[in-house]
């Protein structure tokens, strides 16, 4: 319901979609029941909004990206206080090496193939390798997946020590008892 501008209001919308909309609305529903109050559905969707928004200071810490860090403006948790925060757990994503080449194939295929027309593959292939081994950007995540792949490709049921080990010392990543 729009005013034309008689109220001086803010218009604020949460939109989700996929898993998290689904968790949500069966939280919704779950709220009705046979002695349905009013006040529980209420209740939920506040803390559905305050759960899924949040107002951070960003000038405090100018470039940092990890909004766990920044400090929550006080008028905010002075509503969260009130209203509370229901979280929609996402489902863990487990890295692995499928679910990257499917990512690569999803998200970067098209930039890849501009290039691929731009520079050609003699200049791309060695420019890809220089990328992949410039920086060491493997988490333990990656290093996970890694030796997953392997052990899945090799048919080994055991974990290969030597594939880890090996995987590690490619990355740079030390191992706790090799004295780094």
């Amino acid at each position: 319901m729009e005013s034309g501008g008689r109220n001086k209001s803010v218009r604020w919308e949460l939109e989700l979609s996929g898993y998290k909309a689904n968790v949500a609305f069966k939280g919704i529903v779950d709220t009705f029941s046979r002695d349905w109050n009013p006040g529980q559905t209420v209740s939920f969707l506040g803390a559905l909004v305050g759960g899924c928004i949040d107002f951070k200071h960003r000038t405090e810490r100018v470039g940092d990206k990890n909004l766990a860090r920044l400090e929550r403006y006080g008028f905010w948790q002075q509503i969260l206080n009130k209203i509370g925060a229901a979280k929609l757990a996402g489902r863990e994503h487990v890295k692995t090496v499928e679910r990257a080449k499917e990512w690569v194939g999803r998200q970067v295929s098209g930039t890849l193939q501009m290039l691929h027309a731009a520079l050609g593959a003699e200049v791309l292939l060695p420019y890809i390798v220089d990328v992949c081994t410039d920086a060491d950007r493997l988490r333990p995540e990656h290093l996970r997946a890694i030796a997953e792949y392997r052990r899945e490709v090799a048919g080994q049921s055991e974990i290969d020590v030597a594939s880890l080990r090996a995987a590690c010392d490619e990355s740079g990543v030390p191992l706790e008892g090799d004295g780094q």
